[in-house]
């Protein structure tokens, strides 16, 4: 009997032997692919942050052209009426330049004071 305890605790120490063996196995493979998801999580972590800036850049720029053609449209209006006060100017002093060339004229011919 002695005989058939030693084949069976040799029996057990060699599946346990096995089992260690293949949990060995088990745990390199879990450790290769704990690798590969912190390796995928850190591609889409970048990607999903390069995303987001590229998001980020495209609403920057599109706030930009907005506020630059608001800008520009101001300019504009301000130019044209700048424009027309300057008109507005020129017609003032087009008028008071000849009231004064018709008094130093009539001055200068004698024909009435100068008002």
């Amino acid at each position: 009997m002695s005989e058939q305890i030693s084949f069976e605790i040799e029996s057990v120490m060699m599946a346990l032997c096995e089992l260690e063996r293949e949990l060995d196995k088990v745990k390199a493979r879990v450790e290769g692919m704990k690798k590969e998801l912190l390796s995928f999580t850190q591609e889409e972590a970048k990607k999903a942050k390069n995303e987001a800036l590229d998001e980020v850049k495209k609403q920057i720029e599109d706030e930009l052209a907005k506020a630059k053609a608001k800008a520009e449209k101001e300019a504009e209006d301000m130019l044209a009426k700048s424009e027309e006060k300057m008109k507005e100017l020129k017609a003032k002093v087009k008028k008071v330049y000849d009231q004064a060339l018709d008094i130093v004229l009539r001055t200068i011919l004698g024909e009435g004071e100068a008002s």
